[in-house]
């Protein structure tokens, strides 16, 4: 909610900054978000419930922490009496990083659970399995 409330935000309040730096800048934080995220659906260890259709994910601390520091650094950035262009871009770029990290670690996740819920029990078929990876 806090990202599309300040993606809002930044569409509605004029801006000096020219659009092709925001749309680049913005480009570039999708881009890296995504990258983050996808690694992070790798390494994060995720088991099924007790109950059908559910899931557990580890826990991270990166997770919060990367809230924290984005918004805290674009909080920084605005609020600096340098208002450079490519820094006020930055600030795009910081708050679609965040939400494009998430998009794609839960999807990771997603296609882990699916793997995980698709495989057979241990020890059963076990010539099967690891003739099928």
């Amino acid at each position: 909610m806090i990202s599309v409330l300040s993606i809002y935000i930044l569409a509605v309040t004029p801006d000096p900054t020219p659009i092709w730096l925001r749309t680049l800048a913005g480009l570039i934080g999708v881009v890296l978000g995504g990258a983050f995220g996808f690694f992070r659906g790798k390494v994060t260890p995720i088991r099924t419930g007790e109950l059908p259709e559910t899931i557990y994910v580890g826990p991270s601390l990166a997770a919060s922490l990367l809230w924290v520091v984005a918004f805290g650094l674009r909080y920084w950035v605005r609020m600096s009496t340098h208002q450079l262009p490519i820094l006020t871009a930055l600030t795009d770029a910081l708050i679609l990083f965040v939400p494009a990290s998430y998009v794609v670690m839960y999807w990771m996740l997603h296609r882990k659970y699916e793997r995980l819920k698709g495989s057979p029990l241990p020890g059963e078929n076990a010539a099967t399995e690891i003739g099928d990876r």
